[in-house]
């Protein structure tokens, strides 16, 4: 049996903040990654209750736009 190092990953959060965003029709397909992802961070601490200290940093974020809506042209 081996034991994961490292922090859990928040992907599952990311991805229910990206979801919550777009529900209320906030357009991050278009908006500039820098204001994207602030705007992550804030729906998931003030709506989920995240702990945005650890798992949303820039590179973690951007992978999961990168996932969901492809690279920006």
């Amino acid at each position: 049996m081996t034991k994961e190092k490292g922090s859990p990953s928040k992907a599952n959060e990311i991805a229910k903040a990206i979801d919550g965003l777009m529900a209320h029709g906030v357009d991050l397909t278009n908006m500039e990654r820098p204001k994207a992802r602030a705007l992550i961070r804030t729906f998931a601490s003030e709506k989920l209750n995240a702990n945005v200290a650890i798992g949303y940093s820039d590179p973690v974020i951007q992978r999961a736009l990168f996932l969901r809506f492809g690279k920006r042209c």
